[in-house]
């Protein structure tokens, strides 16, 4: 509760009726010369003691701008432990995020340069083997000469299933391996691709 009202006199001579603490402290910053902002205990008091302003209604006034700055340094520190907290939980975030692209980026790096390197022998022996068949197709080999270059024919096209079996295997491992949530958003932003194309989707002409 604030003491009774009384009058005082403000620094351009007129008399306001001192009723709220607000309105005391509020002309004390006037007589001070300063914001109420930038007001301290001690221009307080001495600008009370200038509008003479009673015991009691002094008292009540300094209790309460002492009350007032102890809250404002509190709700200042915990902004400031707000913002350190928020710091560092963003700087642990893009720590794990980092270390976490870094692992996948090393992870499905390997498995697609598996998928690349049986890509380039799945080509290789799929080229072999037409190369193979074409030859056989327009020779006018006897039947012996004939019957080994089926069987080389063979022989191409067994290390082409082979070898396009192992490829699919591969692209389908890291098709697997990158599909989901996070693993995509952050495979892309690191240049990966977003899958491997199966054997039937490679251009038949390579």
């Amino acid at each position: 509760m604030f003491p009774p009202p009384f009058e005082a006199s403000a620094p351009d001579g007129s008399t306001v009726r001192i009723d709220d603490v607000d309105v005391l402290l509020a002309l004390a910053a006037q007589h001070a010369k300063v914001p109420l902002s930038r007001l301290d205990r001690r221009k307080l008091e001495a600008a009370l003691k200038t509008i003479h302003a009673p015991a009691l209604h002094a008292e009540r006034a300094v209790m309460v701008f002492v009350g007032r700055k102890r809250q404002q340094r509190l709700a200042s520190v915990r902004r400031g432990v707000r913002r350190i907290r928020a710091f560092a939980f963003a700087l642990a975030a893009i720590v794990v995020a980092s270390v976490y692209s870094y692992r996948l980026e090393k992870r499905l790096g390997a498995k697609l340069d598996r998928a690349r390197a049986a890509e380039v022998v799945y080509v290789r022996e799929r080229r072999v083997a037409i190369e193979a068949l074409q030859r056989l197709e327009s020779s006018g080999l006897g039947a012996e000469a004939r019957a080994s270059r089926e069987a080389a024919v063979d022989a191409a096209e067994d290390r082409t299933a082979n070898a396009r079996r192992r490829y699919d295997a591969l692209a389908n491992d890291y098709d697997t391996a990158i599909r989901g949530f996070p693993t995509m958003p952050f495979a892309r932003l690191v240049g990966l691709p977003p899958r491997v194309p199966m054997s039937w989707e490679l251009p038949r002409d390579r």
